[in-house]
């Protein structure tokens, strides 16, 4: 599943037994999903692991980040490393964890909005109803790739 503004790989399945498999892997956290994305800003490491707890502010329609463990929040987990790519920051991302927002709000705490994401804080616009934020790559028993179209 990817938030509207975000492009990338998403799996149909056309079985009944290939979707209830799926969504079990899924379920297990069996697959492993990468992303990337550019922003304006650079982190203070290349490379790292980011590890917060996520409130999903339903009201406001955004998630909030946390250093400590709050009332209802979620442990949320992802490792990074960062490249020059023209005048922004490439993300590769891999995501441990898979809550609200995740990406976009663990980003933007540490000062890197994903460009275009104004509900967390990026100063440009990227494209009408978009954010450069994309869904890389899966690997389960298969390995489905997808390049950004800004990286061909």
């Amino acid at each position: 599943r990817l938030d509207r503004p975000v492009s990338g790989v998403v799996i149909f399945a056309k079985k009944k037994s290939m979707l209830r498999d799926l969504s079990e892997q899924f379920a297990q956290r069996t697959v492993k999903k990468y992303y990337k994305a550019l922003t304006n800003y650079k982190p203070n490491l290349k490379k790292a692991t980011l590890e917060n707890w996520l409130f999903k502010d339903t009201k406001i329609k955004k998630a909030i980040i946390y250093l400590e463990e709050q009332s209802e929040t979620n442990k949320v987990s992802l490792s990074y490393t960062t490249s020059v790519y023209k005048t922004f920051t490439l993300w590769d991302l891999a995501l441990h964890t898979g809550k609200y927002h995740q990406i976009r709000a663990q980003l933007s705490n540490v000062g890197c909005p994903i460009l275009g994401d104004l509900v967390y804080g990026s100063d440009l616009v990227y494209a009408p109803n978009s954010i450069a934020l994309h869904a890389y790559k899966t690997m389960e028993a298969m390995r489905i790739e997808a390049e950004p179209t800004w990286l061909i």
